[in-house]
């Protein structure tokens, strides 16, 4: 029988009788999940390498772009957030282990070093508009707009859903 599978009462008792095993299907819970204002004095710099394909064409680099323009803006203090627990485990190291990533990595911490971090992953439900953002990038979308009238309807949308604090449902 397939794990999570469901099965009704006289199923398991034949199971049990022929001393099969069965496998009780596991909970699924919802989370809530909302995007979170920083806090009184720092910036928040939400980043998702987004990948198209194996290999295929990647919005990588958002966060050592992100940390170069705060730097630029004299910003000292930054939330990085991102929703891959892999990048999450390199800065706990402070070693990637990639070895082509390398250099990107060293450059990466330097700007780090040279500023307050604290670096927080977020599950993917928590960072639509950074993953809108990289997904286009990733498809050859390199655009800047200035106004939030001037950005696409569906970007504004996702905006506006943050900045009203509505959470996504995330099912665990």
């Amino acid at each position: 029988m397939k794990k999570g599978s469901k099965c009704s009462r006289h199923d398991l008792q034949i199971l049990q009788i022929l001393n099969i095993p069965a496998l009780v299907p596991d909970r699924k819970f919802i989370k809530l999940v909302v995007w979170q204002k920083p806090a009184q004095g720092w910036f928040k710099l939400n980043t998702d390498g987004s990948s198209l394909g194996n290999p295929g064409s990647s919005g990588m680099g958002a966060v050592l772009q992100g940390l170069k323009a705060c730097k630029d803006l004299g910003i000292d203090f930054v939330e990085i957030e991102l929703d891959s627990q892999v990048v999450i485990s390199w800065w706990n190291r402070r070693r990637c282990g990639v070895w082509y990533l390398e250099d990107f990595w060293e450059e990466t911490l330097a700007f780090m070093d040279s500023m307050v971090c604290i670096v927080r992953h977020v599950y993917r439900e928590g960072t639509k508009v950074v993953d809108w953002l990289a997904r286009s990038g990733a498809t050859g979308l390199n655009s800047e707009w200035r106004l939030l009238r001037d950005v696409p309807r569906l970007l504004r949308g996702l905006i506006r859903l943050d900045i009203l604090g509505l959470p996504s449902l995330r099912c665990c």
